[in-house]
């Protein structure tokens, strides 16, 4: 993920009543069952809750706290909440997870109560849900809905000034041989202040913010950002493990390599200052 610091070169959740959330680090379907199949979509979703709330329930008595309840919620990211009060601790938990296996229910379970309580997670316990959270057997069977619900993602590489396709096309072809497999590119509809582009392996997915979709931000800066995030698909190829900071000195030091790097860093603060004289 590109994000720009004030004071640093690039970058890319009580007690009483309190909500909080977790979240990866983000509708309506237009169809209502009817009938028979409606019956047994509903049995199904009663089943997965009737689970959900099953192994919520076990683990929170094992950490000693008595009332919890979970259920699914639909939120457009992979994003869990909690809320603290007189009836113990209510769970939403994103209906993404709906088709997961009973061993992610309890892993999540241990993941979140732990979080909520504050008590600590016992080794291991949280690893299986962190695994599936990140990979492609959760994401290809919720892409549709995903990317249904992510309405600041414009899948569309056809901005108003800028094409990401060519953009992509130059930058896998000058820099990495043409080795990297297309992916699917998308214009991010966001803050500048949030994140400049981001990369999401489990999708294949890589998004630019749009404020580079202008005529007046020159071309090398979206090469850039399409650059950086490429750095990191091929990092994924190689099989190197992921970490919550992924840009470590050697990183920067590849990404010194493009071409008009200090030029870019510049162009990318002037869009991130200027965002932030608009708030």
């Amino acid at each position: 993920m590109l994000r720009m610091a004030p004071d640093m070169a690039l970058a890319a959740p009580p007690l009483g009543v309190a909500v909080e959330t977790d979240t990866l680090d983000a509708f309506e379907l237009g169809i209502v069952p009817r009938g028979l199949a409606a019956n047994h979509i509903k049995r199904f979703g009663h089943t997965r809750s009737v689970r959900l709330q099953a192994r919520f329930s076990s683990v929170g008595r094992e950490l000693g706290v008595e009332r919890v309840t979970a259920r699914f919620h639909s939120y457009s990211e992979l994003k869990h909440t909690w809320m603290c009060g007189d009836e113990g601790i209510q769970f939403k938990i994103s209906d993404y997870l709906e088709g997961a296996p009973d061993d992610v229910f309890e892993s999540l379970a241990w993941y979140m109560l732990s979080k909520a309580s504050r008590k600590g997670c016992a080794p291991g316990r949280s690893q299986r849900y962190l695994a599936y959270s990140r990979s492609r057997e959760l994401w290809e069977s919720v892409r549709g809905l995903y990317f249904q619900r992510s309405r600041n993602v414009d899948l569309d590489p056809l901005g108003d000034a800028r094409d990401l396709r060519p953009a992509f096309a130059y930058v896998n072809s000058f820099y990495f041989a043409g080795r990297l497999p297309q992916l699917q590119l998308a214009w991010a509809r966001e803050s500048p202040r949030r994140r400049l582009g981001y990369y999401f392996e489990p999708l294949g997915l890589l998004a630019v913010n749009s404020a580079l979709d202008s005529a007046e931000v020159p071309r090398y800066v979206l090469e850039f950002v399409i650059f950086h995030e490429l750095l990191h698909h091929a990092d994924s190829m190689n099989g190197r493990p992921r970490r919550r900071v992924h840009h470590t000195k050697g990183f920067r030091e590849q990404e010194r390599g493009f071409s008009h790097y200090h030029d870019s860093e510049v162009w990318l603060r002037r869009i991130v200052a200027g965002s932030q004289k608009k708030r």
